[in-house]
């Protein structure tokens, strides 16, 4: 019996965390159907926790009681929360609107870009009250900043939705964005205004690399960081040590321990510092989603130390998260919150495992102890976090043991400097003296790092079946070493070998190179932002159809890369420009990188200017700059364009493009396509792919084509309302899901 009552609330809690995720993703009736079955589930337990006959249905009852209480209440959250939120998704316009508001989060601010989490209130002098994701440029907004904006406003759809965990549905892409009111409108604004401060005061004294990582791992702001830094942490499975989580908790209250226990203050007067403590340092940190986890671990940690004894990790675990998601539901979508959260779970686990190597202690091999411990807490940590790190990243850095062996316990040493660095650095020749060998020491340190992240092979790409069964496989062997008994144990690790060899057959497999027979076609964007890709062959391109690129395309790139497994765009072609073409790629080079550039014919002085700025900033970037035109080979897809004064008046925007892929000819037709060029209609004619653009195919007029090959057909926002009747009930049987936006090409080597 633990300070909590019974083991049952730890598993209540995944119960309600795991029908929270499940419940976004269904209907309203399921929803309510879900509620009304643990509503009654649960009357019915609480009928048998009071009878007074039938010990065994009583024990039943209290185990199940927390689960279906849980249940209940997720099932409430979902159909109040996340419906109203649903339903609003999908939606789009073509107007300008005004809105206002004041910011509540703050993702990146620069004079380039900047990209803010918003609670609006009001929207053309009209009240309004919900959060969006803002996109603009120019001077930055700081937290609580209240602003008046002008842009259009969209919804993203959830799988491409990057900001899901906020609880934000739209987006607005700002033309102007000015601040109105700089002092913090919204809550903890002291918060923001201390880590802001503090972070100037690296900046003033150290150099740029040194100050962006010391704020980052003090202080939880990456803003600075530049992305060559972060993709090499990433590379060597190093990223948890710049998401402020339990580590950094740990040693703050380890030295806040030291010090009290210096001055021989009374244990319970240390809980209660020590809880307030790690409240303002979670509050100082921006109330990200792994510190909350951990601050809230600790707290309840101290607090039921205090009060009522020994408390049990492991529904401490469930309990805090639980808080969270109750406070924020949308918060169980935070990629950095499930990784935390799985990480300390296998953590609790692992230290069945980590109690076997203190044999070592011993033989007097305190150092090879505290090695090996390192090395199974690390490799239990992969295991538990494989869902994510597939799912989510379709990728496991293979030197992760080794680099966190190495690195983890230097950057407990540097968390140590930062903090002495951030106390003592106005001191005169103590500040210079620190100032100098903080800037050696990272300095060297990124060297070293950047030196293990170019050794070849060290990252496994999981896309394959038979890879995430294995992964899947070691998951549940690893989730069975909380429930079963200890005679399992064994038997536990022998699955666990299995599904590595079953992941390490699947890598195998994967690298024999046999001739591909699946290509995948597929489109992003809304409105008359359209971009087509294509991924065969084990390459990636992107055609750019866009008349006005916005920030947002930007994240949908990058995740739609991810999601097919690869790290870089290959190729990335630019049909037509708009004033914020080469923003809109400057931030796909900090996001994910592009190896070729395609750039179509500049029209006019001003496009000339915007060619010469993408021309810099690609070679910038080290990628190659190549022309586009008609007849142009890209990735050996030759290609086809049809340039027209489009619906909005564009004379850049090419109204119509057609390539062959793997032995399809594939055709987009953009804003009035069919309503122009006779080659359009050529186009279409030995088409086997067309792909509606948002606007296209062309006005009400355009009642038919020819297409005798076609085999599919993909309709984007708002084409179907420009389709006749008639042509659209001729393509309709083979059009695709207008949720899908993807289509897979099967064909013969």
């Amino acid at each position: 019996m633990n300070a909590f009552g019974h083991r049952p609330l730890a598993f209540g809690c995944l119960g309600f965390l795991a029908s929270l995720i499940v419940l976004f993703y269904v209907n309203t009736v399921a929803k309510l159907v879900f509620l009304l079955l643990s509503a009654a589930g649960l009357i019915v337990c609480i009928i048998l926790f009071f009878k007074k006959r039938g010990k065994n249905l009583q024990e039943v009852a209290v185990f199940l009681t927390p689960l279906l209480s849980f249940f209940v209440v997720s099932a409430l959250i979902s159909v109040f929360v996340f419906t109203p939120l649903e339903n609003q998704a999908g939606y789009s316009d073509e107007y300008v609107h005004s809105v206002e508001g004041y910011v509540t989060q703050v993702i990146k601010s620069d004079t380039e870009k900047s990209i803010y989490i918003v609670q609006l209130e009001g929207i053309d002098q009209n009240d309004a009250s919900f959060k969006v994701a803002l996109y603009t440029k120019g001077k930055p907004l700081g937290y609580g900043s209240y602003f008046e904006a002008s842009g259009q406003i969209s919804s993203f759809r959830s799988v491409d939705n990057p900001y899901l965990e906020y609880g934000v549905v739209h987006f607005v892409d700002a033309i102007s964005c000015i601040a109105v009111d700089t002092e913090p409108n919204a809550p903890f604004g002291f918060f923001y205004d201390l880590n802001k401060s503090l972070c100037q005061r690296f900046e003033n004294n150290l150099n740029s690399d040194t100050s962006a990582l010391f704020s980052a791992l003090l202080l939880g702001n990456k803003s600075g960081l530049r992305s060559e830094i972060l993709s090499d942490f990433s590379t060597l499975g190093l990223s948890h040590i710049l998401a402020l989580s339990g580590l950094h908790l740990t040693i703050l209250v380890a030295i806040i321990s030291f010090l009290l226990d210096l001055f021989s203050v009374p244990k319970m007067a240390q809980g209660v510092i020590i809880i307030f403590a790690v409240g303002f340092f979670v509050g100082l940190t921006g109330f990200s989603s792994s510190i909350l986890r951990a601050g809230i671990m600790l707290i309840l940690y101290y607090m039921i130390k205090l009060f009522a004894g020994d408390p049990d990790r492991i529904t401490n675990l469930f309990v805090s998260v639980m808080l969270i998601c109750l406070f924020s539901p949308f918060a169980v979508f935070s990629v950095s919150l499930r990784l935390s959260f799985l990480a300390m779970l296998g953590c609790i686990v692992g230290a069945r495992l980590t109690r076997k190597a203190s044999i070592l202690k011993r033989f007097k091999l305190k150092p090879l102890y505290h090695g090996v411990v390192t090395i199974i807490a690390t490799v239990i940590i992969i295991f538990f976090t494989l869902p994510i790190l597939c799912n989510d990243f379709g990728k496991i850095a293979l030197l992760s043991p080794i680099a966190n062996l190495i690195f983890v316990p230097v950057f407990n040493l540097l968390i140590y400097l930062s903090l002495i660095f951030i106390l003592f650095c106005q001191v005169p020749w103590l500040g210079d003296l620190l100032s100098d060998f903080s800037n050696w020491v990272t300095d060297l340190l990124l060297r070293i790092i950047d030196w293990a992240a170019d050794i070849p092979n060290t990252i496994l790409i999981v896309k394959t079946p038979i890879q995430l069964a294995g992964t899947g496989i070691i998951f549940l062997s690893m989730v069975l070493l909380l429930v079963v008994k200890r005679e399992f144990f064994h038997k536990s690790l022998i699955i666990t070998l299995i599904g590595a060899v079953i992941l390490a057959s699947g890598t195998a497999l994967s690298q024999i190179k046999k001739v591909d027979n699946v290509a995948t076609v597929g489109t992003l964007g809304y409105t008359r932002n359209d971009i087509l890709y294509i991924e065969a062959n084990d390459e990636l391109v992107f055609f750019d159809m866009t008349t006005a690129p916005y920030f947002s395309l930007a994240h949908q790139v990058k995740y739609t890369a991810w999601d097919l497994g690869h790290q870089v765009i290959d190729s990335y072609a630019v049909t037509c420009y708009y004033e914020n073409t080469s923003t809109y790629l400057g931030q796909l080079f900090d996001e994910i990188g592009i190896k070729n550039l395609y750039l179509a014919e500049p029209l006019g002085i001003e496009e000339e200017r915007a060619c010469e700025e993408i021309y810099q900033l690609a070679t910038e970037n080290g990628a190659s700059v190549y022309t586009l035109e008609d007849g142009t080979s890209v990735n050996g897809m030759e290609l086809s364009l049809c340039y027209e004064k489009g619906l909005y008046g564009s004379d850049t925007k090419a109204t119509a493009l057609s390539l062959v892929s793997c032995g399809k000819r594939i055709t987009y037709l953009g804003a009035s396509a069919l309503s122009g060029d006779r080659r359009a209609y050529e186009m279409c004619f030995y088409s086997n792919i067309i792909i509606m653009g948002s606007h296209g195919p062309g006005y009400k007029d355009v009642y038919s084509f020819e297409a005798p090959q076609l085999e599919s057909v993909i309709f984007l926002g708002k084409s179907r309302d420009y389709c006749s009747h008639k042509l659209f009930s001729t393509l309709a049987p083979i059009a695709n899901s207008a949720r899908e936006h993807t289509v897979t090409i099967k064909y013969k080597a």
